[in-house]
């Protein structure tokens, strides 16, 4: 079995509309000051990454899935690190507010609660 290295950088959707929220309700000027006209749009990340194995792993335990987790070695791995630069949003009083571990356990559960 062959493990990936590459990390990664997960949020949870209901969080990324808090954030589009919060941006929303920024005045012009407060926003000017974050952003420049060269690089205007605002990273949103969790702050944490981690690997595909570890991805998988926290699905297996949140499923509580018995199976074998398998990687496919020749298919490439990508970039080594896939960490985003939140301080801009970060700058504005936003805190990312929800674990992988919560955020993957409420996914399952609404997938769980609305499958026929």
């Amino acid at each position: 079995m062959v493990i990936s290295k590459v990390q990664l950088e997960f949020l949870f959707v209901d969080v990324l509309s808090s954030v589009m929220s919060l941006v929303m309700g920024v005045s012009t000027p407060q926003f000017d000051v974050i952003v420049t006209p060269a690089c205007s749009h605002l990273n949103v990340g969790s702050g944490y990454d981690l690997t595909i194995s570890e991805l998988a792993e926290a699905i297996k335990a949140v499923t509580s899935c018995e199976g074998e987790i398998q990687f496919d070695g020749s298919m490439p791995d990508g970039m080594s690190l896939k960490l985003m630069d939140s301080s801009q949003i970060n700058n504005l009083g936003w805190r990312s507010s929800t674990s992988l571990a919560d955020g993957l356990s409420e996914a399952y559960s609404s997938f769980l609660a609305t499958r026929a």
